[in-house]
């Protein structure tokens, strides 16, 4: 009689000893998934612009724009210079190395550089200030926003 007891006992807490309990893993929303996409391709595609450039190489504040995975820029709303009579754009190019964006704009006569470093990083937002463009220039901002 011992015997079946000290059996039924020892079965007992083996079951209760293998049990687990299953629980499911959370699915991770949008932010953790997009957070961990490296800018340089994340900013692939086709964004809106918000911008408070200044000077005669902007001519608009706000618009469209599509980073191509070959490093061009299509800019049709001209975020970067448009060119002069004197000396048309030819190119329009852009790199991103770590967390700075750098657009770069060729015309017949010249190239001009400017760059920003990311600052707000959400899924269909990036923030990029702290520009220069020959000097630093920390108030210029450049948000692009996936539509």
């Amino acid at each position: 009689m011992k015997a079946i007891l000290l059996t039924v006992i020892l079965l007992a807490l083996l079951d209760s000893a293998c049990k687990t309990s299953i629980k499911p893993i959370p699915a991770p929303n949008g932010n953790e998934n997009c957070q961990m996409i490296p800018i340089n391709q994340r900013i692939i595609g086709q964004w809106k612009f918000n911008s408070n450039f200044t000077g005669s190489h902007q001519s608009r504040y706000s618009g469209t724009i599509t980073f191509n995975q070959d490093g061009s820029l299509l800019d049709t709303d001209s975020l970067l210079s448009s060119g002069s009579k004197n000396a048309p754009v030819l190119k329009k190019l852009y790199n991103v190395k770590g967390d700075t964006l750098r657009l770069v704009t060729i015309t017949s006569k010249d190239t001009t550089v400017a760059g920003g470093v990311v600052t707000t990083k959400e899924c269909n937002q990036l923030v990029f200030g702290s520009w220069f463009y020959l000097t630093p220039s920390p108030g210029l901002t450049l948000t692009l926003i996936k539509p």
